[in-house]
């Protein structure tokens, strides 16, 4: 058994950043003040990293690429049917089960992101394109995606602990160190991991763009209410 490196850093800095992410939003309500920011915030950052995993899904290292790990219907149904009879074989990368999970949640994360950029709270504060939909824009599908997102999130830490016990595969150990212990004959196949400079360009224009959209983001409105000063107060008020 030889102790090799299969997971690049950025496929681990993204995903525990949008594991981050994502866990933030689905605690942090998104009701107002300090929420609403850190709410936007969270939401932003994840839209950009799923942007950057996109492109690094086609040109990162070769597990971290798509082609590596979407498999046919066919095989993905024999994976599972071998889960369920604690059968299951380990992966060098994502297993063909895991790596449809990888699509769904890269997936719903853009799709629930998006929608909160055109989502509105009831005080007023709001995403970016929020005033182009009106009232409240799309924070009710927002929500509904939110709360898929938790099913996922949860069928996804499920499938990860099934896996290790049926094939004694530490994935998050791997997704940490970015190691794995294979056989001489697999490690001896695997290829060099990408370049860090291949990252830069993508990784910089998703950060760019998110930091963008959260400018645009409207903090403020229904907050505050500005009562008049002056002589005219009293009659104001009145």
């Amino acid at each position: 058994m030889k102790d090799v490196p299969v997971w690049d850093l950025p496929t681990r800095v993204f995903h525990w950043l949008l594991a981050l992410s994502v866990g933030t939003n689905l605690i942090v309500e998104p009701r107002g003040g300090w929420q609403f920011l850190v709410h936007v915030t969270a939401g932003c950052t994840a839209l950009a990293l799923v942007l950057f995993r996109i492109v690094w899904g086609l040109t990162g290292s070769r597990h971290s690429r798509f082609a590596d790990f979407v498999r046919s219907p066919g095989i993905v149904l024999q994976h599972a049917r071998g889960l369920l009879k604690f059968q299951a074989e380990r992966h060098t990368g994502h297993n063909p089960l895991g790596g449809w999970m990888v699509v769904a949640l890269l997936a719903m994360a853009l799709v629930t992101a998006t929608t909160g950029l055109f989502s509105a709270t009831r005080r007023g504060q709001g995403g970016p394109f929020a005033g182009l939909l009106g009232d409240e824009g799309l924070s009710g599908i927002h929500e509904t995606l939110g709360n898929l997102m938790i099913f996922l999130v949860i069928l996804h830490v499920c499938g990860v602990a099934l896996h290790y016990l049926v094939a004694r595969d530490n994935i998050v150990g791997a997704m940490i160190t970015g190691r794995k212990r294979l056989d001489a004959a697999t490690a001896a196949a695997e290829a060099p991991l990408a370049s860090l400079w291949r990252a830069v360009i993508p990784a910089a224009l998703a950060i760019a763009l998110g930091a963008y959209l959260w400018s645009q983001a409207d903090f403020v409105s229904g907050d505050v209410t500005v009562l008049p000063t002056g002589p005219s107060a009293a009659t104001a008020i009145q």
